[in-house]
């Protein structure tokens, strides 16, 4: 996700613009001729940069596998659908990254390496504390 939102715009690179993706999601003879073509992409790059950061950190997992798995969906149907299931071109990456966020929404960051689990640790042995007290 990180490599996507940075091809996409790379906000460090002043030389970096959003401009070519938007005009990419609103022509509909050479792109996608996607409605709000700013606004989506505003919204994929922000799913994808920042929910490649979160998803690093371990911190809110569930929540940020939603916008990734509809960034997933849309990649899937409006780019690469006409490509088949290749995995350069395909939806096989697309889809798989989709599982993969559907087992996280599911599961969870997991154990000891996410600030999800340390959070819940801690504000959940608060909670059992003051239950019990």
């Amino acid at each position: 996700f990180w490599v996507a939102a940075n091809n996409k715009w790379n906000p460090f690179n002043p030389e970096s613009s959003l401009q070519s993706t938007i005009d990419w999601f609103a022509n509909p003879d050479w792109g996608l001729g996607l409605p709000f073509p700013e606004l989506m992409a505003y919204m994929a790059w922000g799913a994808e940069y920042f929910g490649a950061i979160l998803l690093l950190l371990g911190l809110a997992v569930r929540w940020v596998s939603i916008p990734l798995m509809i960034t997933m969906l849309v990649a899937a149907f409006s780019v690469h659908w006409k490509n088949g299931w290749q995995a350069i071109n395909g939806i096989e990456f697309a889809a798989t990254y989709f599982v993969m966020l559907l087992a996280l929404f599911f599961i969870g960051a997991g154990r000891y390496i996410s600030i999800d689990y340390w959070l819940a640790k801690r504000y959940m042995a608060n909670e059992v504390h003051h239950v019990d007290s």
